[in-house]
C-alpha cells in the first residue's frame, strides 16, 4: 500500500510539472517582481535555474579597509557596522556591487556588519585589528 502510495504521488508531480502547473505560477511571480531573497526559477520550462543572493565582506579579520561585495542583490542597500556596545559607528546606502569601507580610524575589536535591502538581510561578523 505504502510503494502503491509513493508510485502515485510521482506521477502526480511528473505529470504537474511536465504540463508546466507549476512552472507557470513561478513564471508570473517572477514577472510580476516578486523576490524574497529565497530562490526562485527564472524560466517557464525548468525549475533548475536560480537567483544566487550572497554577500561577502573581506578581508576578515581587517585593518585598514573593509570590502562588501553583494552578489545577486538588487537596487539600493544599507549597511551598518555596529561596535559591541550596539551603537552605529558607519551607516551608508549604495546601490554598489562592491563597496569599500576605510576602517583605519575604528578602534580593534570584534563588529557587526548588517546588509539590508526591500528583499534581504544578512549579518556577518567580523574583526578590526
Amino acid at each position: 500500500m505504502k510503494r502503491l502510495f509513493e508510485m502515485l504521488l510521482i506521477l502526480v508531480f511528473t505529470f504537474a510539472f511536465s504540463n508546466s502547473l507549476f512552472s507557470n505560477s513561478f513564471k508570473n511571480n517572477s514577472e510580476k517582481g516578486f523576490k524574497n531573497g529565497t530562490t526562485i526559477s527564472s524560466s517557464s520550462k525548468t525549475l533548475e535555474e536560480k537567483v544566487v543572493v550572497s554577500l561577502n565582506v573581506f578581508p576578515n579579520p581587517a585593518t585598514d579597509k573593509l570590502f562588501v561585495r553583494f552578489n545577486g542583490w538588487d537596487g539600493v542597500k544599507e549597511i551598518k557596522l555596529i561596535d559591541i556596545t550596539g551603537r552605529s559607528v558607519f551607516v551608508l546606502k549604495s546601490a554598489e556591487e562592491i563597496i569599500e569601507i576605510d576602517i583605519s580610524s575604528f578602534p580593534k575589536g570584534i563588529y557587526i556588519i548588517n546588509a539590508i535591502n526591500d528583499f534581504q538581510r544578512v549579518t556577518k561578523k567580523i574583526k578590526i585589528q
